[in-house]
């Protein structure tokens, strides 16, 4: 007997939008490499966007508002990397 898992879309944006930071960071200041500007610029703030969107989503949905809860805490530091990166990041 399998038990169906339904994973949060909030959940998978958000360990996304967390990984896709730290490759922003080691890209910026581990590679010296402009392929951080584009994720900085480009990427993360559309994707903190729609984390956001899925996240009021999954809170209002009882099935997933564990996951989002999780997610929203693996979420700030992904938004508060993105914070640190455009004020301090001048590529």
């Amino acid at each position: 007997m399998e038990i169906p898992i339904k994973a949060a879309g909030s959940l998978v944006l958000s360990l996304l939008a967390l990984l896709l930071s730290v490759i922003a960071f080691l890209l910026a200041y581990v590679f010296r490499n402009d392929w951080a500007s584009i994720l900085c610029w480009a990427v993360l703030p559309e994707l903190l966007v729609f984390t956001l969107a899925y996240l009021i989503a999954d809170f209002a949905n009882s099935a997933t508002r564990r996951q989002a809860t999780v997610s929203l805490l693996i979420a700030l530091p992904a938004l508060v990397a993105q914070i640190w990166f455009l004020e301090n990041l001048h590529l």
